[in-house]
């Protein structure tokens, strides 16, 4: 299942991306968990507690630039694939220092939109058989498989020791295994 957040200030836009998943979802055959948010500091707070796949992205937003919240998540090593829905395409250079995968025009049409979603449907599924997905006190953490250096138990917990530090993991080692 891939995870994705809709974010964007306009509910009409956010119903409308939202149906061509579900339709997109049903004719590809791949299921999608959706979040929906509605400013950058929502989708921060949304792929803290449950992290993403791909996120589709506004730029301009009234309550959190979507750009920076893009910066942020970027900062923070996520590598959730980003999709920019905007009619700011004077972004798009911008777009570029935080890998953004692609910009998607307003208004989106379904036939534009599945050009796209395809590749990133693609990348998002990619990216993620070289995550490893825990539970800590934080949340929901996304780890690079390769940026894991050894595993121990700890007090019935797993501790991860990885390249940027260590992670405290609330399931059991056997289950991190599977």
């Amino acid at each position: 299942m891939i995870k994705i957040i809709i974010c964007d200030d306009e509910p009409e836009v956010r119903r409308a991306l939202h149906g061509f998943l579900l339709k997109y979802g049903k004719e590809a055959g791949v299921q999608f968990e959706v979040a929906l948010c509605k400013s950058g500091a929502e989708l921060l707070e949304e792929h803290r507690k449950n992290g993403s796949d791909l996120i589709l992205l506004d730029i301009e937003m009234p309550q959190g630039n979507g750009m920076q919240a893009a910066r942020t998540i970027r900062e923070q090593g996520g590598e959730a694939v980003i999709i920019f829905i905007t009619n700011m395409l004077q972004y798009a250079l911008e777009g570029y220092e935080v890998q953004a995968y692609r910009f998607l025009e307003k208004p989106v049409t379904y036939e534009r939109f599945v050009q796209v979603i395809e590749g990133g449907v693609a990348q998002a599924a990619k990216n993620g058989r070289s995550l490893l997905t825990v539970k800590n006190a934080r949340g929901v953490l996304r780890l690079r498989i390769g940026d894991i250096l050894y595993a121990e138990t700890a007090r019935g917990h797993v501790l991860l020791h990885c390249a940027h530090g260590s992670e405290e993991c609330f399931q059991t080692m056997s289950s991190l295994e599977s």
